[in-house]
């Protein structure tokens, strides 16, 4: 079962959430064990992914028992915004 947030940018704050979030913009569509591959594979990750999918930012598209993961336009526009963050964070501790 998800949580609910009060603010929707909330749903960030879980663990795993943004790595999974830059994994799929960076990677494209991919699967559970792709992710499970890259992220870790914890016994929480795959309600962070629903976390995801009920917040509008991952889609899920079934591939026979596969399911696809990738971003929704809001999702691909969170990722990139996440992305500028963690430049402007990087140029900012560059001496």
């Amino acid at each position: 079962m998800a949580m609910m947030f009060d603010r929707p940018v909330k749903v960030l704050c879980d663990r795993h959430v943004i790595p999974i979030l830059l994994h799929i913009q960076e990677n494209g569509a991919c699967t559970r064990t792709d992710i499970y591959g890259t992220i870790g594979h914890s016994a929480n990750i795959p309600s962070k992914i629903d976390i995801l999918i009920d917040a509008g930012l991952v889609d899920i598209e079934e591939a026979g028992r596969i399911g696809i993961l990738s971003l929704t336009d809001l999702g691909s526009l969170v990722a990139e915004r996440l992305l500028e963050i963690d430049d402007a964070m990087s140029s900012a501790q560059k001496p």
